[in-house]
């Protein structure tokens, strides 16, 4: 009786031991530390695009109208390319679907990063003194801007910023000059550069 005895107050010291750890202080290991790093438009990604394929094909109506339009285009040319800032969720990189069906035809869709574009808008230009010009070659007339240009220019002055476009549809004339003259005034021209990621979806049939 009394071995049994002994042998039951060790395995009830073990067993003690053992829950006592469970919610013992000791240490652990450090946690990572959230990433801080300011996100800007530059930021590249990944060069491939993985996507789950569906056992059912993604119906063409169900996209919102501006991805028909879009996917149509893929269907019709076999590709399409677009700003990753244009492109709906529905209808953009990372989505979990890979085949469309449109009239009765699927066709495999996947996405390509194609690259980095320039685009450039007007901002809001303060009205200068004629002595902050020292070179006149730097100024244009409002009367010899194109119409595009004359609407950035207008729409800049009421405090609106006017749309992203890329190099090859931003005026030249507020790429080339630095102050507008307009009614007597001179005002400063200030454009915005940034650069956005491009996408590239094709649209082959199954």
């Amino acid at each position: 009786m009394k071995s049994r005895l002994a042998v039951l107050g060790v395995a009830a010291l073990v067993a003690f031991a053992g829950c006592s750890g469970i919610g013992s202080s000791g240490t652990t290991s450090p946690q990572p530390t959230p990433d801080t790093t300011d996100v800007t438009d530059t930021t590249t990604p990944s060069q491939t695009d993985t996507t789950t394929q569906e056992a059912e094909p993604r119906e063409f109506q169900s996209l919102s109208n501006a991805s028909q339009a879009f996917a149509m285009e893929a269907i019709e040319d076999g590709e399409a390319t677009a700003l990753r800032t244009n492109l709906n969720d529905d209808l953009a990189p990372g989505m979990n679907w890979s085949t469309l069906q449109y009239q009765g035809t699927v066709y495999n869709v996947s996405w390509e990063f194609v690259g980095a574009v320039a685009q450039y808008k007007l901002a809001n230009g303060s009205r200068v003194n004629a002595s902050e010009v020292e070179n006149t070659s730097t100024v244009v007339a409002y009367s010899n801007l194109s119409e595009r240009a004359q609407r950035l220019f207008t729409d800049a002055q009421t405090g609106n910023e006017s749309a992203w476009y890329g190099s090859e549809t931003f005026p030249d004339r507020f790429q080339n000059y630095r102050f507008v003259e307009y009614q007597g005034d001179y005002y400063r021209i200030l454009v915005y550069t940034g650069e956005f990621e491009q996408y590239r979806l094709s649209a082959t049939p199954a």
